[in-house]
């Protein structure tokens, strides 16, 4: 979002890790969200999925903030 000439505000953190999907998972509904939305199996899906997407993930999320930053201070 964009206030003016030199007022910027985001909030997104596309940034995922091992880490950060463990702790998706603890959040109430989490779990079961994802087995309503893929199946008996989704929990292992979405984990799987993510796992195996990580470099690309990670990849797209440094462009992002590159490109933010670039922005922001150009």
């Amino acid at each position: 979002m964009q206030i003016g000439q030199y007022a910027y505000s985001c909030q997104f953190h596309p940034e995922v890790c091992s880490d950060t999907v463990d702790g998706w998972m603890t959040i109430p509904g989490i779990p079961g969200e994802l087995e309503k939305l893929f199946g008996v199996d989704g929990l292992r899906f979405f984990k799987r999925n993510v796992a195996e997407n990580m470099h690309s993930h990670n990849t797209a999320a440094a462009y992002l903030l590159d490109n933010w930053i670039r922005l922001v201070f150009r």
